[in-house]
């Protein structure tokens, strides 16, 4: 009888966290004419700096330790791992529900708020995931000639797990930026600014390593790199097996230490929560 009640509570589990992926899937879909245009913007962009490097390139065969296959590789590739740790703007819909009083609703449901976050992201992302991994595999097939293979099967396994830490990494860090709202009037300005420094220190528009040393020794310390850079390094062979597992492992340290902030943030944004516009 027990087991049977703990099965019960499992299959309603389940059946509210798929209800609210369907939700946002059949939301989403609705905005087909924007994903439209948010594609061609990326492709636009990826196809500017596979430009811009085979120009560099034209003039040189490497360039400070890469060669010109291993940078078409290094935008290629990581255009896919961008699209597999995205979540596309979760911090607006966190500072919406604050600003509106929305939020108030969820206080009084038997939810927990955070945990709701992470089961709607995954129905945000994945109308997203579907028109996005097809455009940059198709890039990837298109540049075949000059995109390099992975190393090894190990070192495959030990990206797949670094990118899904990585997704929950970037869910975490919007999750913060959204709560901004519980102590300023709006986020656009900090969005603006703290997402702009996260594309820089995850090395999405040129290699970390490129940069002079102390700055690249310094971009280590956050966890940005590790979401895009280590992937790729670990892809193109220019660090280790033993490396990756430690990156991962600094990973790994990092959503514990950013969930602990969510938390934070969570009970004392509470704190200053009116349930303004209810």
């Amino acid at each position: 009888m027990k087991h049977m009640a703990v099965k019960n509570r499992v299959r309603g589990f389940i059946r509210k966290i798929l209800a609210i992926i369907k939700i946002e899937v059949q939301r989403q879909m609705t905005y087909r004419v924007d994903f439209l245009f948010f594609r061609l913007a990326n492709i636009v962009e990826v196809a500017t700096m596979l430009v811009v490097w085979t120009i560099v390139f034209g003039k040189s065969s490497s360039m400070l330790g890469y060669n010109y296959n291993e940078m078409i590789t290094y935008v290629t590739v990581g255009w896919l791992m961008r699209y597999l740790t995205s979540n596309y703007g979760l911090e607006y819909l966190v500072s919406r529900n604050i600003y509106d009083g929305t939020l108030s609703g969820f206080m009084i449901k038997p939810i927990d708020y955070i945990k709701y976050l992470v089961v709607f992201s995954l129905g945000r992302v994945s109308v997203a995931y579907l028109s996005g991994v097809a455009t940059s595999v198709l890039g990837i097939i298109i540049m075949m000639k000059y995109v390099l293979p992975i190393s090894s099967t190990v070192n495959l396994l030990i990206i797949i797990a670094m990118l899904f830490l990585g997704y929950f990494i970037n869910l975490f860090v919007s999750i913060l930026i959204g709560m901004l709202a519980f102590w300023t009037t709006f986020i656009s300005g900090p969005r603006y600014s703290i997402n702009t420094l996260i594309w820089f220190l995850k090395g999405s528009e040129l290699p970390l390593n490129m940069l002079p040393a102390f700055l690249y020794k310094a971009t280590l310390f956050s966890p940005f790199a590790y979401i895009f850079f280590m992937p790729l390094q670990l892809y193109l062979g220019k660090i280790s097996t033993k490396q990756g597992l430690r990156a991962l492992l600094v990973e790994i340290i990092w959503l514990v230490l950013l969930y602990g902030l969510v938390r934070i943030f969570w009970r004392r944004g509470l704190k200053k929560f009116e349930g303004v516009g209810i």
